[in-house]
């Protein structure tokens, strides 16, 4: 943003936090990028079914790998 506004890291990055303080964008907690409310980000951006809140689903893996093996079992 700095490069393709020409503005001080500064005057983003505070403008930025006054946007999302207003609930005005969100930033994706997977990785740092910003996007309207109104947004849904894609999977790749959000980490798709391995993600829930932005961390890694251990659950989800667990129960999927105790699946996956119980399948190679019976074959």
């Amino acid at each position: 943003m700095k490069r393709d506004t020409g503005l001080q890291t500064t005057v983003i990055t505070n403008t930025l936090k006054s946007l999302q303080n207003k609930s005005v964008i969100n930033v994706s907690k997977a990785r740092k990028i910003y996007m309207a409310v109104e947004s849904e980000p894609s999977e790749e951006i959000s980490g798709g079914s391995w993600y829930s809140d932005g961390s890694l689903d251990t659950d989800f893996i667990r129960i999927l790998r105790e699946q996956c093996l119980k399948h190679i079992e019976r074959l």
